[in-house]
């Protein structure tokens, strides 16, 4: 079995299928992996730039979650946000609810629920699929560097932009054509002095930002004492994709300004600037999800998964890789 895509969601499969004694390849563009449960590491500085938080409702991952804090390698990081809105020209600031559901985030950066799902992979990193053939009963995937992967069963971890552009040659697309995303720029910042505020993140209705994360508070200083104080910002997807092929600079100053102007509304703010970064996600958050938690054909050999089909962001990724190597098992 080769796997495309490195995700949650495939290395989720990908763990069910070598459980059962299948032989399975995982196959990665990037560095490293967690697809978009991603954690950016620069000097002491650490901070989750992609997905925030998890929470669990499925019994599964609820397992998972309790594991987690008794292995001390996760912990609940909050129960509800502090909520910003505009109303009459002025922003009006909620605070966060004492008691909600859970919302579970790793110490050390959310890639590490990739690297727990991972745990035991064959993966091979920088390799990007530019080619998907089929050949007979067999699947041919060759990456930019000229590489030939072969096998009769490949499972697609993808965006669904990404997978048509991959398989429209081979197999029939129309399925995935409805699927559509709003991209998002993640803006980190690094402050010389924490904000003077008692929520650890705030869900944004504003023009151009979305979510104000204080990231520093999911590393305590047992586990990190040098650790700056680090916000995580969201653009809106609307924003995001009107200005998607802005030069970044310009989006992140943009984005620098609507976050003076959200903070400027918050008594006792102390917002000091040490320095910042953007990062583009072009596929973020799925808008129109394909119907089902996974595709799988038995007779091809042809599947894929992703937080873009049935429901969205970590559960629902994890839960789509899961399914899909439940289908496959089951033939």
């Amino acid at each position: 079995m080769l796997i495309v895509g490195a995700g949650l969601a495939g290395l989720a499969a990908a763990q069910d299928l070598k459980a059962a004694g299948q032989r399975v390849q995982v196959l990665d563009k990037a560095r490293g992996i967690s697809g978009r449960a991603a954690t950016r590491t620069r000097g002491n500085m650490i901070c989750d730039h992609g997905a925030q938080f998890f929470t669990a409702r499925g019994e599964r991952l609820e397992a998972l979650c309790w594991s987690g804090l008794a292995d001390g390698w996760l912990q609940i990081w909050t129960r509800g946000f502090a909520q910003y809105q505009v109303q009459d020209q002025a922003g009006i600031w909620t605070d966060a609810p004492l008691e909600g559901f859970p919302r579970y985030a790793p110490y050390a950066g959310m890639n590490i629920l990739g690297k727990v799902l991972g745990k035991g992979l064959e993966v091979r990193l920088e390799t990007q699929i530019s080619q998907v053939k089929r050949i007979g009963t067999v699947w041919e995937l060759t990456d930019s560097a000229g590489n030939i992967f072969r096998d009769e069963q490949v499972i697609f971890n993808l965006p669904a932009p990404q997978l048509i552009a991959l398989i429209k040659d081979v197999w029939d697309v129309s399925p995935l054509e409805p699927v559509q995303f709003d991209p998002c720029f993640a803006l980190m910042v690094t402050l010389e002095q924490d904000l003077n505020v008692p929520w650890k993140a705030a869900q944004l209705e504003h023009s151009v930002l979305s979510w104000i994360a204080r990231d520093h508070t999911k590393r305590p200083t047992q586990h990190l004492t040098d650790a700056p104080p680090v916000l995580v910002v969201h653009a809106s997807g609307s924003w995001s994709k009107s200005w998607l092929e802005r030069d970044l600079k310009d989006v992140q100053a943009e984005m620098l300004l609507a976050l003076g102007d959200v903070l400027g509304d918050l008594e006792g703010k102390n917002l000091q600037v040490k320095e910042s970064h953007i990062h583009r996600w072009r596929y973020a958050q799925p808008t129109v999800s394909f119907p089902a938690s996974h595709f799988w054909d038995a007779q091809l050999g042809l599947g894929w998964c992703g937080d873009w089909c049935g429901a969205a962001k970590v559960e629902g990724a994890v839960s789509s890789g899961w399914d899909l190597a439940g289908a496959v098992l089951n033939g």
